[in-house]
Formats: structure tokens, C-alpha cells, sequence
């Protein structure tokens, strides 16, 4: 804690007594907060898959209580898959042409067929 006098004085223009203190928020929050959760299943769409398709399929894995992410599909899927497993994605859906792939495993070595 201490004296905020010349603090709000700048911010006002003129000299106002102030005090205060500072708790270290971010500090007292990294510690209670648990390690980030998973971010569950990629829908990967390509763009001519169709927008009601896409988003039916995100809203059944909702529904069935799963945390579910559109997420546009790029030239190189395997590299794009192997991003989402590193940012925490544990499978993924694959819709394509009009249709939603089954859900498929983000781990190593699941995806020889990519």
C-alpha cells in the first residue's frame, strides 16, 4: 500500500490526497485457477461442406454434452490436425462435400489415413 497523491493528481490535473494498495491480482489468480481444460473436438470444415452441416454437427456433439469448436480446414490438414492436438483439441470431425466424417482421435499416430 502507500500513497496514490501524485497518481490521481495526473490523471485529474490537480493534487488530490489518495491512497491505496494492490493485492496482485494476476498472481493470486494463476494460482487458483486449474490447469486449462481440453478444448474437446474440431469441427474441421471445408468451406463448400455447407453451413447447416457444419453447424448440425457441432450442435450433436454439444448436445451429447461435448465442447465443440468450427474450425475452417486449411491446404494441409495433417500439419492443421497436428496444431490442434498441440493447443489441446483431443479428436476432431472432418466435413467435407456435403458430409460430417465420424469423430476421430487427435493423438499420435491415429491419423494414417490423412
Amino acid at each position: 500500500g502507500g500513497r496514490y497523491d501524485g497518481l490521481v493528481g495526473r490523471s485529474l490535473g490537480r493534487q488530490v490526497p489518495a491512497c491505496g494498495i494492490s493485492i496482485g491480482f494476476e498472481r493470486i489468480v494463476d494460482l487458483v485457477l486449474p490447469e486449462e481444460p481440453s478444448r474437446g473436438t474440431a469441427v474441421v470444415y471445408d468451406r463448400d461442406a455447407g453451413q447447416e452441416l457444419v453447424v448440425s454437427t457441432a450442435r450433436r456433439l454439444r448436445s451429447s454434452g461435448r465442447c465443440a469448436t468450427l474450425v475452417p480446414r486449411r491446404a494441409r490438414l495433417r500439419a492443421q490436425l497436428d496444431d490442434l492436438a498441440r493447443d489441446g483439441y483431443v479428436s476432431f470431425v472432418l466435413v467435407a462435400s456435403g458430409e460430417a466424417g465420424e469423430e476421430k482421435s487427435l493423438s499420435p499416430g491415429s491419423r494414417d489415413e490423412e
